[in-house]
């Protein structure tokens, strides 16, 4: 006999222990959806990052082409 037709079988002879136990799940699933954690107004405002270096001689549109340019084009793994 195959472990399906052995948990069938178990299934129809234990009605009120199944039973019991699909309303202790249903019990449990509705507990966890109610104690979910939802954010009514979830952030969606890009990740900011506050760049600060010093560059002698480099006036700020080099500073902007060369440094924070490439930056902003890097890809992090997001």
């Amino acid at each position: 006999m195959t472990m399906l037709a052995r948990l069938v079988e178990f299934a129809l002879a234990q009605r009120l222990l199944v039973a019991l136990f699909a309303i202790a799940v249903m019990v449990a699933g509705g507990i966890a959806w109610r104690e979910l954690p939802i954010d009514a107004f979830p952030d969606i405002s890009p990740t900011q990052v506050k760049l600060i270096l010093k560059a002698p001689g480099m006036t700020p549109e080099e500073v902007e082409s060369r440094v924070v340019a490439p930056l902003e084009m890097e890809d992090w793994g997001e």
